[in-house]
């Protein structure tokens, strides 16, 4: 059984495109008291990626880790596909 759900998965896989019409330079992370950062949401505008944070905060993160968050930021790719850095764009109120 497991066998068949791998070859479906592969099988679908091969049929998704690999690349995007519009590069995804925008993410929300969050940053915990740790200094551990966790990855929200990513997508292709400023304005994609504000609107669905919330909701992605509220279903990706447990409880614990939802309480151990001290900062969430917008933040932008600037660079190619393959090189480049995120850069800090907005701070965001934490859901």
């Amino acid at each position: 059984m497991l066998t068949e759900v791998v070859e479906e998965t592969e099988m679908e896989f091969e049929k998704m495109p690999l690349t995007e019409k519009k590069f995804s330079d925008w993410r929300v992370v969050a940053t915990d008291a740790d200094g551990k950062e966790h990855v929200i949401f990513i997508g292709q505008s400023f304005t994609a990626v504000t609107q669905a944070f919330p909701n992605a905060f509220k279903d990706l993160l447990e409880e614990e880790d939802k309480a151990k968050i001290k900062e969430v930021m917008v933040q932008k790719w600037y660079g190619t596909a393959s090189k480049g850095t995120w850069a800090d764009r907005k701070l965001l109120p934490i859901p």
